[in-house]
């Protein structure tokens, strides 16, 4: 039986995922076989892999948490998410972000050896877009 469109073919078999569950090619596998873990091996790679921490300080005192460095051409250079004490989250004040692991770094097989560096940052209140909303999300 041939079908001109996709949508035929699902509005006759009734069901895709009884389509798909039962093409004669079977599971679709991109780019490599399906790999099945337990959940240690999940958390591992949360702990190794997935959570960067680094410290933000305001004058020699820490003040918070930089969790998510990205690099975007939004604003044509790096950003990244943090949780502050409220003293230091005002728009425009100047901290300082400690990037990088003491002494070359951990020894995790996942993390290259690294120079711990100081980084001069300004907050914030969306730097993903110049154009954001500029007001503080309201307390409750």
């Amino acid at each position: 039986m041939s079908f001109r469109t996709l949508e035929d073919k699902i509005q006759t078999i009734g069901n895709p995922v009884e389509m798909l569950r039962n093409a004669s090619a079977g599971p679709y596998q991109f780019p490599i076989k399906a790999e099945f873990t337990n959940w240690r091996d999940e958390q591992k790679a949360w702990r190794y892999a997935t959570c960067p921490y680094d410290l933000v300080s305001k004058d020699s005192k820490a003040v918070g948490l930089s969790h998510y460095p990205v690099y975007t051409s939004n604003v044509g250079g790096w950003i990244s998410l943090a949780l502050l004490d409220e003293g230091v989250a005002e728009p425009g004040t100047d901290v300082s972000l400690t990037w990088g692991e003491p002494d070359g770094g951990t020894k995790k097989p996942t993390v290259e050896r690294h120079v711990q560096t100081e980084i001069a940052c300004t907050v914030e209140l969306c730097p993903i877009l110049r154009s954001g909303k500029r007001e503080p999300i309201a307390k409750t």
